[in-house]
């Protein structure tokens, strides 16, 4: 594997990837908690500072270019746009950002040292106008037959529709999802899948399935790969050849699992446009996941960080 990897993010860079999701713009207030509050019971966040990242499809877009990729990010935000194509914009990523939520998505999480205290949520569902379908499927079509694969990144805020499934679909080009159960019905005829434990036993209806169990389970519901991802316990696939592997993690330390699996969901769908072995592109996803769980707050892997991880296996 170690001497594979420079290979493979030397593919990277001639790839197109059309991201669309569910962006949101993920805040960090950053500071110390000593002493709890004479008005609740509840810590005083003496705050030192704060940043903003990509969250959501964002994140996973954010990924895709810093691993040298093309990424065009195609999301709905608020007319507030909270920084979001200004930071797109910095990393490099394209973007075909629609007004159409009353606000952009955006989460708060204070953290006092590593410790997350508390997250504050700011979002409203997408309810789509027959008109602003038209608009998104109109930029599709016009979008996607230049990329070399389709990645869904679904928060369940109501960009990902039945339709916008059926689009990437019959394009004939890879359709990489990092699900949501609710819109399960929506998977069908994909070519991979990257749902995470718990996700992947609620679109089973199951609370006891082993991980082998629920990623064979799903690769026959939706006909495609499942990678279904374990937190501490790496990752099992389930491959178009009904081909098994469990992947232990390679993790050293883990801070913070905010948008690991937006990492993963990018690492595979590289990989399926570069034709990577799905075996070699699960072991890729999971030493870039292991890189990230390691950083506090919403982080993107890079071609740096992954040729020195391969030199100290």
């Amino acid at each position: 594997m170690r001497s594979l990897i420079q290979e493979y993010v030397n593919k990277f860079k001639s790839l197109k990837v059309l991201v669309i999701g569910d962006v949101i713009l993920d805040h960090y207030v950053v500071g110390t908690a000593t002493r709890i509050s004479r008005e609740a019971p509840v810590p005083i966040l003496e705050v030192d500072s704060e940043f903003d990242r990509l969250g959501g499809a964002g994140n996973v877009a954010a990924n895709i270019a810093s691993l040298g990729a093309k990424a065009h990010l195609v999301s709905a935000i608020g007319h507030d746009d909270l920084g979001v194509r200004t930071q797109c914009h910095n990393l490099g990523i394209r973007t075909t950002l629609f007004p159409f939520l009353p606000r952009t998505i955006k989460k708060t999480r204070m953290l006092s040292g590593n410790q997350q205290l508390l997250r504050v949520d700011w979002e409203d569902y997408l309810i789509l106008s027959i008109e602003q379908r038209d608009q998104i499927y109109r930029k599709l079509a016009e979008l996607m037959p230049e990329h070399d694969v389709i990645l869904i990144s679904d928060y369940n805020k109501g960009m990902i529709i039945e339709d916008v499934l059926y689009q990437a679909r019959s394009m004939r080009k890879p359709v990489v999802v990092d699900p949501k159960p609710k819109n399960q019905k929506c998977y069908h005829g994909v070519d991979l899948i990257t749902p995470n434990f718990d996700e992947a036993l609620e679109m089973l209806g199951s609370d006891d399935a082993s991980p082998e169990m629920a990623a064979n389970d799903l690769s026959m519901k939706f006909g495609c790969s499942t990678l279904v991802t374990l937190g501490a316990g790496g990752m099992c696939l389930c491959g178009d050849t009904r081909q098994f592997a469990t992947i232990p993690t390679v993790a050293k330390e883990v801070c913070d699992v905010t948008g690991a699996g937006d990492t993963v969901v990018a690492v595979m769908a590289l990989c399926m446009a570069a034709h990577i072995d799905l075996l070699h592109a699960s072991n890729l996803a999971n030493i870039a996941a292991g890189i990230v769980v390691g950083r506090v707050g919403t982080s993107w892997i890079t071609t740096e960080d992954l040729v020195a991880a391969g030199q100290r296996l």
